[in-house]
């Protein structure tokens, strides 16, 4: 009977073990899928490219997003307000800052950039 009890623990901690490395190591959350989130930016009207996205956990039910838009026009404050909106209601990202850039400042980036 003990031995069921232990068996039993162990399956319970095993994906709470699992939640406290991807934490701890700011892995993308199982749930989001990165290439839709990437495919979703581009189809963004303006949006060019994409470079820097990062998607972690900020806990286990709170996830963050961080992107560079390079963006051939400019944009208004509407198009942030929106864009945060569709993440919190497609992805479930409450954490969104985007930064929007032009062809120039890509120019400089010394890493590689998509």
């Amino acid at each position: 009977m003990s031995l069921l009890i232990i068996l039993i623990i162990l399956w319970a901690a095993w994906n709470l073990f699992q939640d406290a490395i991807s934490l701890a190591l700011d892995a993308v959350p199982k749930h989001i899928d990165i290439e839709e989130v990437r495919g979703f930016l581009l189809s963004q009207p303006g949006v060019e490219r994409i470079h820097d996205l990062h998607i972690w956990a900020l806990s286990t039910s709170q996830v963050a997003l961080t992107a560079h838009l390079i963006m051939s026009q400019g944009h208004d404050q509407e198009f942030i307000l929106n864009l945060q909106n569709a993440f919190r209601q497609k992805f479930k990202i409450n954490h969104t800052t985007f930064q929007i850039e032009d062809r120039d400042m890509e120019e400089g980036c010394e890493t590689n950039c998509e």
